[in-house]
C-alpha cells in the first residue's frame, strides 16, 4: 500500500501537471514459490517476504476528470532472507484515472 506526497503545478484552472514521492510496504499474503522436478514432487519452496521501497512518479491532470501517470518503482528483494536465492523486483507503470466526483 503506497503512502506519500503530490504536489501539483496549475496550469490553469483545469490542467495541472503533478510530481509524487511514494512510499510502500507489500502485505504477504502467505505466497511462496514452489520448484518441482520431472515427477512433479516439490524440490525446494521459498517464501515471498514482504518488504518496503520507494516510488516516484510524474502525470498530468486535465478538465478535473482524466489523469496519467508514468511511475517508478525502486528494486526491493522479495523473497527476504533467503540465503541462496536472490530476487529484485522493480517496475515502471502507466496508471489512467478518471475522478467521478
Amino acid at each position: 500500500m503506497p503512502v506519500g506526497l503530490r504536489h501539483l503545478f496549475y496550469i490553469n484552472t483545469t490542467n495541472s501537471f503533478f510530481v509524487n514521492a511514494l512510499f510502500a510496504y507489500d502485505l504477504p499474503f502467505n505466497s511462496t514459490i514452489n520448484f518441482y522436478d520431472a515427477s512433479n514432487n516439490v524440490v525446494d519452496d521459498l517464501e515471498i517476504a514482504g518488504r518496503t521501497n520507494f516510488m516516484v512518479g510524474a502525470g498530468y491532470n486535465w478538465a478535473n476528470k482524466f489523469s496519467v501517470e508514468l511511475r517508478y518503482s525502486t528494486p526491493r528483494n522479495i523473497l527476504g532472507n533467503v540465503v541462496y536465492w536472490r530476487s529484485t523486483h522493480q517496475g515502471i507503470s502507466v496508471l489512467a484515472g478518471y475522478r467521478l466526483f
